[in-house]
């Protein structure tokens, strides 16, 4: 009998089977007159301010191919393009590229360039018809999403975070910069979960110095004596925090917090830092930090603070009155009428 050869047979039948993979398109599977000015965008290096009216002239299904091409600039110049033309289901456009994780640096105009993924770019220059169709975008991004940057900026529109709380702990935990932690840390301190508070503190106390409004509105709203060693840190480098930024404006926070404590703790810093000669050894200007000093004293009265208030009450100003001026008439004929906007609902408002 003849030989039937079965394993090459089989071979080719197996190879045939494979599926090739399908690449990216590139840019020069565009029509030519695109392809120039897509080489420009490239050429540029940036998202933002430059050549966005080259997409203003491509066509839905070329935005669609530009959305899934192999330049990270492209892709995200397609997306912002396509979050914005009525001829697209921007809910579908955002949902399905929210894994598009590859960095593209931004263009802020004089606030310089900012390097941020592509998907965070789309996420934060989407507008939505109402809050509740951006509240589905933040669902979304919390549960399957949250390594984003937009996962932490969007902490600031969910009023009930316990039921992210399991997403909270995990984001709080990461290498991330202290900027995007403040907004989980305070997500977390509203769960109001007493086991939470040695976390935020340790965490807090390692990024004393970068600590913004953020965290001192945190140790305001949901206070524990825990917090007591962070503001003592923080007193400490006081000092250097003023004259390497050139402001006293986090002091003040800083003091606002302090006062609000109304402790022996509180009252003990309090009185070391207004018996300083100086607050600041740098030319920066602190009657401001005084001022607020002895307001924070005398605006939060306590036994803990009695001594304190009789020693600065030489400097203490009383606030002074406040009246309400009367609405004045308004011409509606000098007012322009205002269209009403499409997609009314922004990533920060």
């Amino acid at each position: 009998m003849p030989r039937i050869y079965f394993f090459p047979l089989l071979a080719c039948l197996t190879l045939s089977c494979v599926r090739r993979e399908i690449k990216p398109p590139a840019i020069r599977d565009f029509r030519s007159s695109l392809q120039t000015g897509l080489i420009a965008v490239i050429t540029e290096g940036h998202v933002g301010y430059g050549n966005n009216d080259v997409f203003e002239n491509v066509t839905d299904y070329e935005l669609i191919q530009l959305s899934g091409c192999e330049h990270p600039i492209l892709r995200a110049h397609a997306l912002s393009e396509m979050t914005h033309r009525p001829s697209f289901d921007h809910m579908k456009v955002i949902l399905e590229h929210l894994d598009d994780t590859a960095k593209v640096l931004v263009d802020h105009g004089e606030w310089g360039l900012e390097l941020r993924t592509v998907s965070d770019n789309m996420i934060e220059n989407a507008r939505w018809k109402t809050s509740q169709d951006r509240q589905k975008i933040i669902d979304e991004i919390l549960r399957r999403h949250n390594t984003l940057r937009s996962a932490y900026t969007c902490l600031r529109h969910v009023d009930t975070p316990e039921k992210y709380y399991s997403y909270l702990k995990e984001m709080v935990t990461r290498e991330r910069s202290f900027l995007e932690l403040e907004e989980a840390l305070y997500a977390l301190a509203k769960c109001k979960r007493a086991e939470d508070i040695s976390l935020i503190k340790d965490i807090m106390l390692r990024n004393t110095s970068y600590m913004t409004s953020q965290s001192f509105d945190l140790m305001q709203e949901f206070p524990d004596t825990a917090y007591i060693e962070v503001l003592q840190k923080y007193a400490r480098r006081m000092n250097r925090l003023i004259c390497e930024n050139h402001s006293s404006s986090g002091a003040v926070d800083f003091i606002k917090t302090l006062g609000a404590y109304r402790n022996d703790s509180s009252a003990s810093l309090l009185k070391t830092l207004f018996l300083r000669t100086s607050l600041a050894h740098c030319n920066v200007d602190t009657i401001s930090l005084r001022h607020a000093l002895v307001d924070a004293i005398h605006d939060n009265p306590c036994p803990a603070y009695a001594g304190l208030q009789e020693l600065t009450k030489p400097y203490w100003r009383p606030p002074p009155q406040t009246f309400e001026i009367p609405p004045l008439p308004i011409d509606s004929t000098m007012v322009s009428e205002k269209k009403d906007e499409p997609e009314p609902v922004g990533w920060w408002r």
